[in-house]
């Protein structure tokens, strides 16, 4: 029974957030509001970070990458 109790369990724990991917569709959640081919352009000139492929046509960012762009471009603003 307590095993049951231990492994019963229907919830999954939350990944860490630097493991968390975020796809196109998430990314004006987080103020990135360009078109999908202006951010491949950008991506492919090394101004963007690299996605990780999902499947041959899904991809993703990793939050932690993500978050790094941001912060670059408000420390460039700043100086």
């Amino acid at each position: 029974m307590a095993d049951q109790m231990k492994f019963g369990s229907s919830k999954a724990a939350a990944p860490a957030p630097s493991q968390r991917l975020i796809t196109q569709k998430q990314l004006p959640e987080k103020g990135i509001n360009y078109h999908p081919n202006h951010i491949r352009r950008m991506w492919q000139e090394g101004k963007f970070p690299q996605p990780v492929y999902l499947s041959k046509r899904r991809f993703a960012w990793p939050e932690e990458a993500i978050d790094q762009w941001i912060a670059s471009k408000i420390a460039e603003q700043a100086a």
